[in-house]
């Protein structure tokens, strides 16, 4: 699966599933299309490394990084993570939905902690 479609699937099962959570996730446009474009997004707030997907929930951040295949955290990713993890945020990476689903259940339901495995 591509990284955009399996994007699209998490936000679009968070979005059905959750609709009082409505406006409480969100993308983060992290790729510009040109250097002109990527000027003029950082002059008005654009940051290197912020996740795909965050979500603001029970005064905690947590963002959710989408990775297929080999892909892996970028330095300004791990620079980002450790920023807003310091700050009592939760960072994790995203392979499936199945892993999105179960992660933002547990975070929904308040019933369980997040394993270390899962704040990869």
């Amino acid at each position: 699966m591509k990284h955009d479609r399996l994007q699209q699937n998490c936000y679009k099962w968070f979005h059905n599933t959750y609709p009082s959570l409505r406006g409480l996730m969100w993308h983060n446009w992290n790729n510009p299309a040109n250097a002109r474009q990527g000027a003029y997004l950082k002059s008005i707030g654009l940051q290197a490394g912020v996740f795909d997907l965050l979500f603001y929930f029970n005064k905690t951040l947590y963002g959710f990084d989408i990775k297929v295949g080999r892909d892996k955290y970028s330095q300004g990713q791990k620079n980002w993570k450790q920023k807003v993890e310091e700050q009592g945020g939760y960072c994790m990476e995203i392979r499936s939905e199945e892993d999105f689903k179960s992660i933002i259940g547990k975070i929904v339901s308040g019933d369980s902690e997040l394993t270390p495995d899962e704040l990869k």
